[in-house]
Order: C-alpha cells, then sequence, then structure tokens
C-alpha cells in the first residue's frame, strides 16, 4: 500500500476516534436511569394450582431458550427468561402442605404457618426488599389481586394471601383500580417523579446524537483499510450498545373507568361479574382487571411510588371456571396425575444390580397422554392466559423503561395439583439486563430418587435459597428467608434442615 496514502488514512481515521472519544465525556455524563443505576425493583406473581410441566417450561437444546407451548406467549421476551426446574419447598410440609402450606410459605420461606390461616412469623420476600428500599413515597409493595372467583368465607383465609408484612402478618391485597387509586396512590400520586422535561429534551437530544455518530461512522468504513475498519466497526459496536441503554422512563398514569355505584346488587366492585371466564375472547373481564392492574403497578414503579408490586391472580386452589369446562379450575387440575406416574422403574440387571429410576415428566409417555391429555388441554387454557398476562407485564416494563433494572418472579402454590406436592416447584424468572441473573436459559436441579423411585430427602435446592437468591439479585442480601427447618414431604414425620446456599447457577456474578 502507498505509505502516503496509508498515512492519511490513519491520520483521518484517528481524525474520526478523536470526535468521537470527545463525547465520552457526555457518555459519562448520562443520568442514572439512563446508565442502568437505576434504583431495581422487585415483582412476584402469582396464578394458581400449578402446571403442566411438559406444556409449561423450556428447553435450550438448539443453543437458545425455546418455551413450550403454554409459555409460548413469552417467546419475544426469552432473552430476559429464566425457567427453574427441581426447586424444592420443604416449608410447606410442615404447615400441612396442600394448597394452603404452598401459599403461605410461597414468598416467605416460612414452615411456620397453620394450614387454618393467620401470621407465619416471616415477612414476605417483597416486604424484606422494600425495608431497603429508599427514594419512594411508599414504603410497602403495591399489592393487587385480580379476582377470577369470590367466596366470602375463604376471602381472609390461607387459600388467599401469599404476602405477608414485617411480622408475619397477613397483608390484605387490593382487588380493584379505585382501590388502588384510593388506598395506594391516593397522597402518593403528587409525589410521583418521571424524568422532567428537561431531562426528557436531553435523553431526546442524546439519542439523536448516538445516531449522528452511528451514521458518520458508517460513512467512513468503506474508505478504511481492514485494519482500521475493525477498529472503527469495534468502537461503532461499542457506541450503539451504549445508545441502547438510553432509556426513557415513562411515568404516566393509565385512565381508571367510572367507578360503578353497585356491581350486582351488593357494594363489592371487585366481584367478578359473571359465573365463568369466556377465554375465547381477546377481551374479557378478566383480563381487562388484569390489564389494569398491570398498568397501575408499572406507572407506581416508573413513577417512584415503591419499587416492589405483587400481582395474585385468584387464590390457592383457584375455583373460578372457564366457558365450556364442565368443573373449575382446581378440580380440573385433580384430573391430571401425580408425579409418581411419570416415574419408570427399571429392571434390575447385571452387572450392578441397582435399582434405575426415571422421570418423565417432561416427555409423559403416549399412555399418559391418551389418559390425560384431555385434562391438559384444559388446564392449558389457564395458563396459555397466564402467560399472556405475563407477557404484557414484561412488555409494559420495557415500554416505560423500567424492566432493565426489574426482577420478576413468577410461582405457584404447588406444583402440581393432583397430589398436593412440592417437590419441583414452577418458578419463572424475568429479568432486565441490568439484573445479574442468567437470563435466556433453563435453571435446572434433578430431582433424585431412592431405590424406591421416591423423591429423596435433601437433594434438590430449597426454595428458601431461592427467595434468597432472588433477594441477593436485586441487591438485597440476608443470611436466610423464612424458616431453617421443614418437612421431608416424601415422609412427613422426618424434619429436615433447610438449606439456603445462594444458587450460584442463577447468577451472572461472583457471590
Amino acid at each position: 500500500m502507498n505509505q502516503l496514502r496509508l498515512r492519511t488514512s490513519r491520520r483521518r481515521f484517528l481524525t474520526s476516534i478523536g470526535a468521537t472519544a470527545a463525547m465520552l465525556p457526555f457518555l459519562r455524563n448520562l443520568p442514572s436511569y439512563a446508565q442502568g443505576a437505576n434504583p431495581t425493583k422487585l415483582i412476584l406473581v402469582f396464578s394458581p394450582n400449578g402446571r403442566v410441566r411438559h406444556l409449561w417450561g423450556g428447553d435450550t437444546s438448539s443453543g437458545s431458550l425455546m418455551l413450550r407451548q403454554n409459555l409460548a406467549p413469552l417467546q419475544p421476551y426469552a432473552q430476559n427468561i429464566v425457567v427453574t426446574e427441581g426447586v424444592r419447598n420443604y416449608a410447606a410440609a410442615a404447615i400441612g402442605g396442600t394448597h394452603e402450606g404452598g401459599m403461605m410459605s410461597l414468598f416467605t420461606g416460612s414452615a411456620e404457618g397453620s394450614n387454618t390461616g393467620g401470621g407465619v412469623k416471616y415477612p414476605s420476600i417483597d416486604t424484606l426488599f422494600m425495608a431497603q428500599a429508599t427514594g419512594t413515597a411508599r414504603k410497602d409493595s403495591l399489592y393487587q389481586q385480580v379476582v377470577g372467583w369470590l367466596n366470602t368465607a375463604e376471602n381472609a383465609g390461607p387459600d388467599n394471601r401469599c404476602v405477608f408484612d414485617a411480622s408475619g402478618t397477613p397483608r390484605d391485597p387490593l382487588k380493584s383500580c379505585w382501590d388502588v387509586m384510593d388506598q395506594y396512590m391516593a397522597g402518593a400520586v403528587m409525589s410521583m417523579s418521571g424524568p422532567s422535561a428537561a431531562d426528557v429534551a436531553k435523553a431526546n437530544a442524546r439519542t439523536a446524537m448516538f445516531d449522528a455518530l452511528n451514521k458518520q461512522m458508517s460513512g467512513l468504513l468503506p474508505r478504511l483499510c481492514s485494519e482500521d475498519k475493525a477498529q472503527l466497526q469495534a468502537m461503532q459496536d461499542a457506541l450503539s450498545k451504549a445508545g441502547q441503554t438510553i432509556t426513557q422512563v415513562s411515568c404516566t398514569l393509565p385512565t381508571i373507568p367510572t367507578k360503578p355505584t353497585v356491581t350486582n346488587g351488593g357494594p363489592p366492585v371487585w366481584a367478578p361479574p359473571e359465573n365463568s371466564i369466556d377465554f375465547s375472547k381477546s377481551s374479557h373481564w378478566y383480563r381487562d382487571r388484569s390489564r389494569l392492574a398491570i398498568d397501575l403497578l408499572v406507572a407506581a414503579l416508573a413513577c417512584g411510588v415503591t419499587r416492589s408490586g405483587v400481582l395474585q391472580y385468584d387464590q390457592a386452589a383457584s375455583n373460578a371456571q372457564a366457558v365450556g369446562q364442565s368443573q373449575d379450575h382446581h378440580n380440573t387440575s385433580h384430573m391430571a396425575p401425580q408425579l409418581q406416574d411419570f416415574i419408570e422403574m427399571l429392571p434390575v440387571m447385571p452387572p450392578d444390580y441397582q435399582t434405575v429410576c426415571l422421570e418423565h415428566e417432561e416427555d409423559p409417555s403416549s399412555q399418559l397422554q391418551a389418559t390425560y391429555g384431555s385434562a391438559w388441554t384444559q388446564l392449558s387454557v389457564w395458563e396459555n392466559y397466564y402467560a399472556e398476562e405475563f407477557a404484557y407485564l414484561v412488555s409494559q416494563l420495557q415500554a416505560h423503561g423500567v424492566l432493565d433494572d426489574t426482577l420478576v418472579l413468577w410461582g405457584s402454590e404447588i406444583d402440581t395439583s393432583a397430589a398436593h406436592m412440592h417437590f419441583n416447584m414452577p418458578f419463572l424468572l424475568a429479568a432486565g439486563q441490568n439484573i445479574p441473573v442468567k437470563r435466556g436459559t433453563v435453571a435446572s436441579f434433578p430431582l433424585n430418587y431412592a431405590s424406591s423411585c421416591v423423591a429423596t430427602t435433601g437433594q434438590s435446592p430449597s426454595h428458601n435459597a431461592f427467595l434468597r437468591t432472588v433477594l441477593h439479585a436485586v441487591g438485597v442480601d440476608v443470611p436466610s428467608v423464612g424458616s431453617t427447618s421443614g418437612k421431608d414431604e416424601a415422609n412427613n414425620s422426618a424434619p429436615i434442615a433447610i438449606k439456603q446456599d445462594l444458587l450460584t447457577d442463577l447468577l451472572t456474578t461472583a457471590t
């Protein structure tokens, strides 16, 4: 290559680098909400009656996370998702197991409650999180219940509470958008603080500047030698990535419909207006209430009212019913097979003559498919609905500029309802890029089986450890969550020490 041309080319290259380097102070001066220094946020989501495991989880055999049928609405956000397998709730059995024990221990890790209701002696993790949260108008999480079925006798019972205050007393959820505005947002709305008009203008100017610099660099690339082109391309990629972190937080309240004076002859405006839910309609009352609850939660996070929220869909052992189904959600879930039905015991063979147990929960046999296919189809209607609402939540967090610093935990009170077990709890995380969890994957902790092909004691990680890991990921470190002892569900008379080591398989940073 001609040396003069080479020197000229490098001079032009260095000139372009100098112009770009001049922008570094600008990058350092980005506001906190544009550089991932935003305060972390935590959302808990509950939906009832467990999961159809082989239709609900995910696979990474293709090299990226592919979500299964009942989580398909979340596929566009797969890069933000973590599905867990094999996390075990040892606390629920100590309360008496079943739906009540699962509900009371779900977000508390407590084995101290009673299946007749009352306190659990420990707070839920949203309460632990908010105890260390700063800069918000409220010091408690926004706890909302989207009601699909209502029974006054169960309204305050153990089936109906998953959130507990600092003393372990169950909190009351807000059941309508008017309750949220009147009882939670009132007084806090005036202190809602999203970005100012000046901040918005600066963010728009920064975005325009990034675009202009990228355009300038693209124009330079064809005129450079391969070595300089590679350097400039690397800088352009870095600049593009920096530009993507400019998140404009949107602080806006949703439109609240007019509050009715009477509903079905009574005062509870949150009571279901019909006896069943028509999921065949793209918009139905259950979804409408869910979307309003999500919009209010996202607004509260974006505007600094709180840094935590809880969305509770109906209640444990939900008796809500879908149009076209002969039984309610809870009773339909009892039509599904038990965990033991998925275990295959191979014949004892030489040379070791050891019993081998194979678990097929994620690949059920054709016989199981034929026997339970109808129940799985009906349960899938519910699971797809909850996945759609979860996807809407993630989309709104992203649209309002708060997803990057938010961790969402979705769980249920039981693994599958048929046997009231808690061996393989269905947890799913959605996390933004500033939350140190391994996104876009399945965190699998395989169950171990004894010679009787029953899940053995103490092999699976405790969900207490899982909850502690969730808190760690949002910047709250505690030595333990909930109880430190529980019971082995395979043998309810056997006490077990609940291990609470951080689950490093979930984390991207050293602990």
